[in-house]
């Protein structure tokens, strides 16, 4: 659902606002970190708090409780996972219960902000496998993001609309929701250790 096309403008603008300044720069880390290897992510390079703020009069909403897309903007765009949700972790390789999938959207309200943090470790995609003590499983690579420019996506909206799934894409049917005519952002950032990025649900950048 990546948004390379449409955002193309907004890259360009958002790199201004959202590389510079006190507020948006991530400050450097003294910590080095293992950037691969068969034990996954040890020390990561930082962590970064993303500050989603509803600096408007109304309440709009986000996607679940994580509703950020991650990417490594440096050459062709790379997204990963910040974490994984219904996949083992390679060197962990055990089994995972997905469980269900969120049921409702979340709310921020007028002058609110929301904190979501990133921890510095990247899954990837193709998924691979492990062999461990329960077996063979299916699993994500777990590796440190290197410092450089990554692309924070998300979307907001003011409305949303509830369906019943029962298709078998989450652990348990139920009551999902979802985003009525969301706006949608991508705002560049540069990644050099821990760090706040502020984000407006209005704007997108500060």
């Amino acid at each position: 659902m990546k948004l390379l096309l449409s955002l193309a403008c907004c890259l360009i603008l958002a790199w201004g606002c959202s590389g510079t300044g006190s507020d948006t720069d991530v400050m450097a880390n003294d910590v080095v970190a293992d950037q691969a290897g068969p034990g996954g992510c040890p020390v990561p390079l930082g962590s970064v708090t993303f500050a989603l703020t509803n600096d408007s009069p109304t309440t709009r909403y986000i996607k679940g409780e994580w509703p950020l897309d991650l990417s490594q903007a440096d050459g062709m765009l790379e997204p990963f996972d910040h974490e994984p949700v219904c996949t083992g972790i390679c060197h962990v390789c055990e089994p995972v219960n997905c469980g269900s999938c969120p049921t409702a959207a979340t709310a921020i309200l007028p002058g609110e902000t929301v904190e979501l943090e990133w921890g510095g470790r990247m899954y990837g995609w193709p998924l691979t496998s492990c062999e461990g003590d329960y077996g063979q499983a299916e699993c994500a690579l777990e590796s440190c993001a290197p410092a450089g420019s990554y692309l924070v996506e998300f979307c907001q909206s003011t409305q949303v609309s509830e369906y019943f799934d029962d298709m078998g894409n989450c652990g348990q049917a139920g009551i999902m929701s979802q985003l009525e005519d969301p706006a949608c952002f991508g705002i560049l950032f540069d990644f050099e250790g821990d760090g706040i990025i502020q984000l407006s649900l209005v704007a997108g950048g500060p």
